[in-house]
């Protein structure tokens, strides 16, 4: 657009006179010199019908791009669209805005982006209610597929020196035991076998009748010996391993299908160069933060239900239980966290340094509460799978959400009785993967079982909650936020650099309940 054009808009403009088209000239200029404020007051300044016609064809992609500086101007303009009377309203997608938000927020970013943002997410919510659903069940398949990379460690068997093995050479070893065992039962058959076995006519039911006692005890006899060889409790390990190999291209498939889909939203996205996890994390923490922004909105409305639906001593009851869980966690860090830190201490076999043990123990937690939520939607999912239904967005019914209901209760009210043996085999597996270049990490896991085994039931509980209780998992190595952030005791207290995180950070609600212990 040259010149004389600009000019010619600018006049219009002051004259009041400028139509849908002209102002949709008028935005691209001003977006053109990133004049999103000037453009946000020509918005503001429009009818409903133009409003209608230039919302549908703005340059929405473009503007998403320029987040957070166009922010001013998306403000403006769903501030309006959502004032419009519901029969009016223009169909405007924001799948565009909303990933480059996630985007953004995926990656470490500061205080100042939040506050530029959080009210544009709050209002694309309410422009499109069904978003937080879409990012929910994108959150909860990029948390699994996260969970689904630490499947691929090695399993619980142990070879002859009572160290762990991977899965190829556990099911070499298994099929092996298979083939020798299947050659014996051969040979055990080729001995015993009788006439019989090969004639028919030997097997029809009368001569079957006419077996003398002589006869059927040596047959007990034969079969019994097969049986025994062939019911080794060794080849049942097979299925088990088969189950584990089945489970875990599964989970390949569904981190394939979660980066494809990053990949989607994010051309810039190097595949090369950045681990499948890094990316897959990232969007799941935009995924997290662009939805509790979204929540944030209807809080002032949930709180004023929540008074007129209560007589006030039920939400004392969710206070204590609240404050009593946040006093376990709590207890683990000051308590289980330091005990078991005096066993490792005061282990002479194990030779690894002060710092290393301390992330051990971090990530022993981080990893519970990963699996935890994992088991979580694992369990809701195999009720939908099992029950045939749809787990997709507007298809929910009074039945399917009394069903879900249902089984989260059920999983809260077992949650201190819940078998959780392969969590706890899990996060043990993947801390035995990390470390198996140590040579004492088999009496390193001996020492973490009853650590690992509290912190599994313990998030597990959180997880379940009505409104589950989960980890920051924003652990960049940046600069101290004392919201969510507390200096340990042998921090340099006058820097503000994060060195390395000794405790995560619990939330619930976007509330933070107990803040993070980092060394600065």
């Amino acid at each position: 657009m040259n010149s004389r054009e600009r000019i010619r808009i600018f006049k219009e403009d002051r004259k009041g006179s400028l139509n849908a088209n002209q102002v949709l000239r008028r935005l691209s200029v001003l977006c053109e010199g990133r004049q999103y404020l000037e453009a946000a007051h020509l918005v503001n300044r429009l009818g409903s019908s133009a409003l209608c016609v230039v919302a549908t064809e703005m340059p929405l992609d473009l503007l998403a791009e320029a987040l957070p500086y166009s922010s001013t101007l998306l403000e403006c303009l769903f501030t309006k669209l959502n004032g419009l009377l519901i029969g009016s309203k223009p169909n405007v997608h924001v799948d565009r805005i909303i990933w480059h938000l996630v985007k953004l927020f995926g990656s470490p970013c500061d205080y100042s982006l939040i506050r530029r943002c959080e009210k544009l997410i709050g209002l694309i919510g309410i422009w499109k209610p069904e978003m937080k659903a879409m990012l929910k069940e994108r959150e909860g398949s990029f948390e699994s597929a996260i969970q689904g990379l630490g499947l691929h460690g090695l399993t619980h068997i142990t070879n002859e020196n009572g160290k762990f093995i991977s899965l190829r050479s556990a099911l070499r070893r298994e099929l092996q035991f298979h083939i020798d065992t299947y050659k014996l039962a051969i040979n055990v058959i080729d001995e015993t076998e009788t006439s019989a076995d090969s004639d028919p006519a030997q097997a029809s039911h009368q001569r079957l009748l006419a077996f003398k006692y002589d006869d059927i005890q040596k047959r007990l006899i034969d079969n019994k010996i097969l049986l025994t060889k062939l019911e080794v409790p060794g080849l049942k390990q097979l299925h088990n391993l088969l189950d584990n190999l089945r489970e875990r291209v599964e989970k390949d498939k569904e981190v394939l299908i979660c980066v494809n889909q990053v990949k989607n939203r994010d051309r810039d996205v190097d595949l090369k160069e950045w681990p499948a996890a890094k990316v897959i994390m990232d969007f799941s923490r935009g995924c997290k933060s662009v939805m509790s922004l979204m929540n944030n909105e209807d809080s002032s409305e949930s709180v004023e239900d929540a008074g007129s639906a209560s007589d006030g001593y039920h939400s004392e009851t969710e206070s204590d239980e609240r404050k009593i869980l946040i006093e376990e966690y709590h207890a683990l860090y000051k308590s289980s966290r330091i005990e078991t830190l005096k066993a490792l201490n005061e282990s002479q076999q194990i030779e690894i340094a002060e710092s290393v043990k301390l992330k051990i123990l971090f990530s022993v937690v981080v990893l519970a509460f990963r699996s935890c939520h994992s088991l979580k939607e694992k369990k809701l999912l195999e009720v939908r799978r099992t029950l045939n239904v749809l787990d997709r967005p507007g298809n929910f019914n009074d039945a399917i959400i009394s069903l879900e209901t249902s089984v989260k209760n059920f999983l809260l009210s077992t949650c201190e009785a819940f078998p959780l043996e392969d969590v706890e085999i899990s996060v043990a597996n993947q801390i035995y993967t990390t470390l198996h270049g140590y040579s004492c990490i088999n009496q390193l896991l001996i020492i973490l079982k009853h650590f690992i085994k509290k912190s599994v039931r313990l998030a597990w509980k959180l997880c379940n909650q009505p409104s589950p209780f989960y980890l920051d998992t924003d652990f960049t190595l940046s600069t101290i936020n004392l919201k969510k952030h507390a200096r340990s005791s042998t921090s340099n207290q006058k820097s503000t650099i994060i060195q390395y995180f000794l405790w995560p950070a619990l939330f619930r609600s976007n509330e933070c309940l107990s803040k993070a212990v980092v060394v600065t």
